[in-house]
């Protein structure tokens, strides 16, 4: 990573307000987003034994999640979001990181998915997709371990017609949802 791009495109962009943070070197080289702790704590927990497995982040805005699961150890990552905004911000971002991270442009139930992943996220999308379970249930059959999502609202997941192991489902202290979906071998 070339620190002084790094630090070009962080004066560039001193006046954006960003949605997730940009963590180039943790502590030292970082932009806040708008929920900076809670969203590096969430990417703690969820990518606690993310070595040597792949990421399909779906909403994925600038790429937040897909750099940390690449640093954390992730093999393969992929990002879809549909905000043209946010993806030329991503693309701009992955190129300073140089980590293999892919992003792509399009709606997520327009995505036409060809290999399955270890890990899916669908982190704080759901509220702005019409049919939040016809979207977990498109990508459930590629999900190899586990579909981790955060959510508004209760979500009835009684309605999949997947074979899962466990759901589990709690609420943050932002009074948010996190659900982790765990598949069946």
């Amino acid at each position: 990573m070339n620190r002084h791009k790094v630090k070009d495109f962080i004066f560039k962009h001193k006046d954006t307000k960003f949605y997730q943070p940009v963590v180039f070197v943790p502590k030292i080289l970082e932009i806040r987003g708008k929920w900076h702790e809670s969203t590096k704590d969430l990417a703690e927990l969820i990518f606690n034994d993310i070595q040597r497995k792949s990421v399909l982040d779906l909403g994925c805005n600038s790429g937040f999640f897909l750099h940390e699961a690449k640093r954390k150890g992730a093999t393969k990552v992929l990002g879809i979001d549909h905000d043209p905004i946010a993806i030329k911000l991503a693309i701009e971002i992955n190129s300073l990181f140089g980590d293999g991270s892919v992003i792509c442009q399009d709606n997520v139930n327009n995505y036409n998915i060809n290999a399955k992943y270890d890990v899916v996220l669908l982190l704080n999308i759901l509220y702005i997709i019409p049919d939040p379970l016809y979207t977990v249930n498109k990508y459930l059959p590629w999900t190899l371990e586990k579909m981790i999502i955060e959510h508004d609202s209760e979500i009835n997941f009684e309605k999949i017609p997947h074979k899962v192991n466990t759901i589990n489902s709690s609420r943050s202290a932002g009074h948010r949802f996190l659900s982790i979906i765990t598949i069946n071998p």
